[in-house]
Parts: C-alpha cells; sequence; structure tokens
C-alpha cells in the first residue's frame, strides 16, 4: 500500500511542479499541450514499469507485465 501510494504522490507532485511552473510564467500557454503528451505518453507507462519491475519475476508477473504492455499500446 506504501508503495502505490508513494507512486500516486510522484505523479501528483510531478503535476504540481508543472502546474506551479505555468502560473510562475517558466512555461508559455503553448507548452500545455507538450507536458500533457511527456506526462502521458512518456512518464506514466515509466511509472507502471517502474512498478512491476520492483517485484520479483514470476511466470504470473511477466505474463501480466506483457499483457500490459499489449493493452497500454492498444490505449494509446
Amino acid at each position: 500500500m506504501t508503495v502505490v501510494l508513494g507512486k500516486i504522490l510522484s505523479v501528483f507532485l510531478i503535476i504540481a511542479v508543472g502546474f506551479g511552473a505555468n502560473r510562475l510564467g517558466v512555461l508559455p500557454s503553448e507548452a500545455n499541450k507538450y507536458m500533457s503528451n511527456i506526462l502521458m505518453f512518456i512518464t506514466s507507462p515509466c511509472l507502471i514499469l517502474s512498478s512491476i519491475t520492483a517485484k520479483e519475476l514470476t511466470r504470473e508477473t511477466a505474463v501480466a507485465t506483457v499483457e500490459l504492455i499489449i493493452g497500454s499500446c492498444l490505449w494509446f
């Protein structure tokens, strides 16, 4: 439970940093689209893979990983 909470908090921290940078004018308004794409297409899948690889690799974990990768590719 603590690991999941840590992962969720890290995503919200990334969002908060981006929001704060936008509010302070560090990022132009055109950067919102690109930052959202980076978060959705790069950061989120990396967090998923990081969570999966933190576990011991068993047959069930390997099958779930392949299913997740295929599902993610189809979703995105």
